[in-house]
């Protein structure tokens, strides 16, 4: 399977978050990051960050059903505290600011959603392959989280949400 050339085309949009860096303190006792990455009214949600802090790494794959060129992936970086979840920051990364067949690591600005201010920046990148080049292929049930690292380690891990294996692989 390939990368698609364009946004255009309609497929499965990746969004590989490997990390924050710079996330604000904003509750009390330690910071326990996690992320909520939305595409056109689908939404994923992210387990908290082992080890917390204002630097997470999650090194997670966002995959979401992409039709037609509306819409932007926006990935919110949430504390988990009680009694209440408080909103870190917001990124919206528009389908222009990569092209889908780099999958180029790019850092993108988190922003308040309240005051616009800058509260830190969001490590991660994207790409889009078309459904036609994955006939023949049973894609898993869209959205779903997958990680990032190899299927060995994510067995020594355990999948977050049950995530199905990769493309192609079996199943």
């Amino acid at each position: 399977m390939g990368f698609a050339k364009t946004w255009d085309e309609d497929g499965v949009c990746t969004v590989h978050v490997v990390s924050a860096q710079g996330l604000p303190k904003k509750g009390l006792g330690k910071q326990d990051p996690y992320l909520k990455v939305e595409l056109n009214g689908q939404s994923l949600k992210s387990n908290v960050s082992k080890g917390g802090g204002s630097d997470p790494v999650w090194n997670l794959k966002f995959h979401f059903s992409k039709k037609g060129v509306y819409g932007c992936p926006e990935i919110t970086v949430y504390d988990k505290t009680f009694p209440k979840d408080i909103k870190l920051g917001v990124a919206r990364v528009p389908f222009d600011f990569a092209l889908p067949d780099q999958n180029e690591e790019m850092t993108v600005p988190l922003m308040d959603p309240k005051s616009d201010d800058r509260t830190g920046s969001l490590t991660l990148t994207m790409s889009l392959t078309p459904f036609h080049d994955a006939a023949g292929i049973q894609l898993p049930r869209l959205p779903y989280i997958e990680p990032a690292f190899p299927a060995r380690q994510a067995a020594a891990y355990g999948a977050p949400y049950g995530a199905p294996p990769p493309y192609g692989a079996p199943g």
